[in-house]
């Protein structure tokens, strides 16, 4: 009799095990075929679903340096921004019912060419550029910036050209067609981003890497800083008046981690009616010259002058310049490099109160 009570109990524990098991599978497939399908039939017209979702992604959680999400409030309003220094005048903003909404660029066969101002954010080393487009033509430009860097498609696929400047202080060409080809009248969020401390550049569409480069780390991205951004180069939409465009995300990546110079020190003293400046470093790679800058308000500077650098040095250099022109109050002091493995970096900001009569006392004795 016990041993028939005991098969019993451990006949309702295996099947109380059963139900437990069958209960917790039932939950998972159900919980993943509701994110199945909301994605699928979600009637969200952004295939990016929202910038924040992208500004704290996995892939890359860098600063945004500026991003366009345009929607409904944009039929009443103008679609540029402080951000944007010229955009097609036949640009405007076209809502589609459970569908893809976002920039059109008319009828009349004008490329959006949204050019972007001048934005010292975006001379950063490495950079990322997202995008929610709608593919209705052969060709175009998602990004571009000069001849030095082209993000886009063709009939054959995304096309992706860059340039990099090493530690080395040389630079080369990275350019590759990568065989993906877009479907016409197919949403797609095409991304590109280079990783400067890593030298990795890779291109994603709709979140899923399509192609990678490895250069050597600490390489930054280069490109002619005359040149603005253009996004949108080429795209028209076909002609159709549909909207082709949306969610744009620039964000940084880092920086490199190759520095051009260790500074030590860097003072401005009072020599009689003169201000004596003076720099220390430990290590130069490749530094051409130094520039020093004087200012009175911090927003304008004029330089004072230049001194040749060492170029290549391991060991301690001294350097010094002098002002013969300050004026009474606070003259604030820059000093800035110029070399051929970065670009030009303006380091910390010294400062030094004149007072009136001590320029005055000193000039009139020097008489």
């Amino acid at each position: 009799m016990k041993l028939r009570n005991r098969q019993r109990q451990n006949l309702r524990a295996r099947q109380i095990a059963r139900y437990v098991a069958a209960f917790t599978i039932s939950v998972v497939v159900l919980k993943y075929s509701i994110v199945f399908f909301y994605n699928v039939f979600s009637s969200d017209d952004s295939l990016g679903k929202n910038p924040a979702i992208i500004e704290n992604d996995i892939i890359n959680n860098g600063e945004v340096v500026t991003n366009f999400k345009w929607d409904d409030k944009d039929k009443s309003q103008s679609i540029t921004s402080e951000d944007i220094e010229s955009i097609s005048e036949d640009a405007h903003y076209v809502s589609t019912p459970n569908g893809f909404s976002g920039l059109a660029a008319g009828k009349n066969g004008k490329d959006l060419s949204i050019v972007l101002k001048e934005n010292e954010l975006l001379n950063a080393d490495g950079l990322d550029f997202s995008i929610d487009f709608n593919k209705l033509e052969t060709d175009g430009q998602f990004f571009s910036r000069g001849k030095e860097f082209e993000f886009g498609f063709d009939k054959d696929g995304i096309n992706i050209n860059y340039t990099l400047t090493g530690p080395n202080g040389k630079s080369y060409a990275v350019k590759e067609a990568i065989a993906y080809e877009l479907t016409d009248n197919t949403i797609y969020n095409c991304r590109f981003l280079y990783t400067p401390q890593t030298g990795k550049g890779e291109v994603f569409i709709n979140k899923i890497l399509i192609w990678s480069n490895q250069a050597a780390p600490n390489c930054r991205l280069t490109w002619n800083e005359k040149n603005n951004l253009v996004i949108g180069y080429k795209i028209n939409g076909n002609k159709s008046d549909k909207p082709v465009i949306n969610n744009i995300i620039i964000k940084k990546t880092g920086q490199s981690n190759f520095s051009p110079m260790d500074l030590l020190g860097f003072t401005a003293d009072l020599k009689g009616k003169e201000v004596a400046i003076q720099w220390f470093t430990a290590k130069e790679n490749g530094t051409d010259y130094f520039k020093i800058e004087r200012s009175f308000d911090t927003k304008e500077y004029q330089e004072v002058g230049r001194i040749k650098a060492a170029g290549i040095s391991s060991g301690l250099r001294t350097y010094s310049l002098i002002d013969s022109n300050p004026n009474p109050g606070v003259n604030y002091y820059r000093i800035g490099l110029n070399n051929n493995t970065s670009k030009s970096i303006w380091l910390p900001v010294i400062a030094i109160r004149i007072k009136p009569g001590v320029i005055q006392q000193n000039s009139s004795s020097s008489n």
